[in-house]
Formats: C-alpha cells, sequence, structure tokens
C-alpha cells in the first residue's frame, strides 16, 4: 500500500505503465496485476512523487488465508 497527494492521477498513470501485465484481459475494471513490489516503486520513484508512504507488508489475512488453504489441497491431491 502506498499514500500519495495525488492518488487519482498516481493510479492512472501506474494503471497506463502496467497495462499489459493485468490478471484479466477481458474486464479491465478487475484491477489486478502480475508485477513485482519492486517495479511498482520503481515506477513511483519515476514519477518524482516527493511524499509517498509505502507498506510493504499488509496483513492480507484472508489472502493468507486463502494460501494455506491452496497448499493443503495441493497436499492432499499428491498423497
Amino acid at each position: 500500500m502506498l499514500y500519495s497527494e495525488d492518488a487519482p492521477k498516481l493510479e492512472k498513470e501506474l494503471h497506463e505503465k502496467f497495462k499489459l501485465d493485468s490478471v484479466n484481459k477481458v474486464n479491465f475494471r478487475k484491477e489486478f496485476f502480475n508485477v513485482s513490489l519492486a517495479a511498482i516503486r520503481q515506477a513511483v520513484d519515476q514519477q518524482g512523487i516527493e511524499e509517498v508512504h509505502w507498506t510493504m507488508k499488509a496483513e492480507a489475512a484472508e489472502y493468507r488465508e486463502s494460501q494455506a488453504i491452496a497448499k493443503q489441497n495441493e497436499v492432499a491431491i499428491a498423497s
């Protein structure tokens, strides 16, 4: 997560830069991208935005729980 004084402008610029990395090629309103955090940080840094606050590790409890379930399912299938 990051904070910016002009978040809508930054979001639009990042979407444009990473449009080829969009996960959903059919519905562009689904805003998921297969991009590393390092690439995002580099793109933001290139914008020259001085006042940016980064949170590099979000809680994402449901995501982490979903990953654990998926891993358990893989182990069960392999057994």
